[in-house]
């Protein structure tokens, strides 16, 4: 920073690559939560009156289809819905272990700022509720996520 508070073209750059690497967790939760949504439709399509016979158990819908359809469909939908949901932990697990490896000017601070990356990219808050979480104004818990973001550390590849 230079002496007027002003960011350097080397600090908004880090500033930027951090918050892409952190919004991946948040892309990431929305892409399961789709898929998971897709898998109920799905399930839901089956399981309407119309679709069983009486046993409960699902049938076509028209002569067109059997349960064959139904359980290819269901074991790709669930395959795919797995397959998200482990991507989404991996990053959410990767970026815990580098917000926790963020150090600041001192305890309280670096606290704090771990606490609004957690809050802003992890759990998607907005910022009032960030700020009301942490008894600070929205100006500061700004602040803070731009000093974490200067200080946290991204892969050597990103």
């Amino acid at each position: 920073m230079t002496a007027k508070g002003i960011r350097t073209k080397e600090e908004i750059e880090k500033i930027m690559k951090t918050r892409e690497y952190l919004w991946r967790y948040r892309a990431a939760a929305l892409e399961k939560e789709d898929a998971e949504t897709r898998l109920a439709r799905f399930e839901a399509k089956y399981k309407t009156a119309r679709a069983q016979q009486g046993s409960g158990m699902p049938t076509a819908h028209d002569s067109e289809h059997d349960l064959s359809d139904y359980l290819t469909g269901r074991e790709e939908l669930i395959e795919f819905f797995f397959t998200k949901q482990q991507q989404c932990m991996g990053i959410e697990v990767d970026i815990h272990k580098r917000i926790d490896e963020l150090k600041g000017k001192n305890p309280q601070e670096t606290a704090d700022m771990r606490l609004v990356l957690r809050y802003r990219y992890i759990d998607g808050l907005q910022w009032w509720q960030v700020a009301k979480k942490l008894h600070l104004s929205i100006r500061k818990a700004q602040y803070l996520e731009t000093e974490a973001e200067l200080l946290f550390p991204l892969p050597e590849e990103w």
